[in-house]
């Protein structure tokens, strides 16, 4: 055990007199990560801003009903001064062109720029909608009944907490976990490349592979020490996202969501987390062992790294499946996503725990097999 925490003392020693590595590992993510979050909360702000201003409408046809509804829609401006035509809103002129036709029962139109959708636009649908309610009570009125008896249903969404879910927490549960796993990928790719791949081009490895060490400690210090340091990284990471997303949300004056994970839930995630970087490194490791160079091992992680992303992509769509919490990757995201959800089903967790145990073992065995051979090493 000396010799392996005597290894890890050594790469992070090397790590902290490698001004690139830092730069790119910690420093980089640090000030690009606030950055990107407050740029598209600008524009979000600009966006929700111009709505403020208000946007401009006009009718083509007559229902008073609807003209009178859409006067008394707050941010909505009427622009009556000449007949609009759809050139007009590829123009910019105006924002939307709502048509009313003659009849009651025929449907109503809204026009408007694609590329420019505003979310009054969700505004107006919701006043006709008012209108179209208040129209079928007065009918029903004249023949003695309530618009409650054809409308027995109303509809209210909550979570398994009996909490209402709003579209920022569904957003976060669909790509909180996305982020967790992309941080460490990130994060372990530039650090196994420095200490495998990177050391066979400045002749370093070599010597080293010399000594009476046993390899397997090598490569288990080697391993201890890309794995702690990328959960470290991602911890600061996390961080300082959800330190700028706070910033930024004081800052313009979001509206907040609820935040439903608890205590156990990141528990549990951190200890996710630790398991699937130790995955992650090995396999890693064994590409950069096998790489000639530092540029030959970043384009055979590339790959890797492709593999690694689809399942995150595509579990974030798929539905929940038992078979998915067997499956490499699928497990991880599909137990993060409950997790942040705040829900801690037990048997989830111990099913990918299991398993990750299992990939480790193979990984980390695989890759001790390739530190082991000349011939993969040194490719003689």
């Amino acid at each position: 055990m000396n010799t392996i925490l005597k290894i890890f003392k050594h790469e992070f020693k090397m790590y902290i007199r490698d001004k690139k590595l830092i730069v790119n590992t910690l420093l980089l993510p640090i000030l690009i990560y606030p950055i990107i979050i407050a740029v598209v909360a600008f524009g979000t702000f600009i966006s929700m801003k111009s709505d403020v201003s208000g946007i401009k409408v006009s009718f083509e046809g007559q229902n008073v009903e609807v003209m009178e509804a859409m006067k008394k829609t707050e941010g909505v401006k009427i622009i009556d001064d000449r007949v609009y035509n759809d050139s007009d809103i590829l123009d910019r002129t105006i924002d939307a062109i709502i048509v009313l036709p003659k009849d009651k029962n025929q449907e109503i139109l809204i026009k408007y720029d694609s590329t420019k959708k505003s979310f009054l636009i969700d505004r107006i649908a919701e006043s006709i909608e008012i209108v179209k309610q208040e129209y079928i009570t007065s009918e029903l009125q004249e023949k003695g009944l309530k618009y409650e008896k054809i409308n027995p249903i109303t509809l209210r969404t909550l979570s398994e907490k009996g909490k209402e879910m709003d579209m920022m927490s569904v957003m976060a549960s669909i790509l909180l976990p996305m982020v967790f796993l992309l941080l460490p990928m990130i994060s372990t790719s530039y650090l196994t490349t420095d200490i495998a791949a990177g050391e066979k081009e400045k002749n370093t490895l070599e010597p080293f592979l010399c000594t009476q060490c046993p390899r397997y400690k090598i490569l288990l210090g080697k391993l201890l020490f890309v794995s702690i340091v990328s959960v470290i990284i991602s911890i600061i990471s996390i961080l300082v996202l959800g330190l700028s997303g706070l910033a930024v949300i004081l800052a313009f004056k979001f509206k907040m969501t609820s935040i439903n994970m608890n205590v156990y839930g990141i528990i549990i995630s951190l200890l996710i987390l630790m398991l699937t970087v130790i995955f992650i490194s090995a396999l890693q490791l064994t590409l950069s062992f096998f790489a000639k160079n530092y540029k030959e091992s970043q384009m055979l992680l590339s790959p890797l790294l492709i593999l690694i992303m689809l399942p995150i992509v595509m579990s974030m769509f798929l539905p929940e499946k038992s078979i998915l919490y067997h499956m490499p990757i699928f497990n991880v995201v599909l137990l993060l996503k409950q997790l942040t959800a705040g829900i801690v089903n037990l048997v989830n967790v111990f099913i990918v725990i299991g398993w990750l145990v299992i990939y480790i073992i193979v990984s980390v065995t695989l890759c001790i097999m390739s530190i082991n051979s000349e011939k993969f090493i040194f490719r003689v």
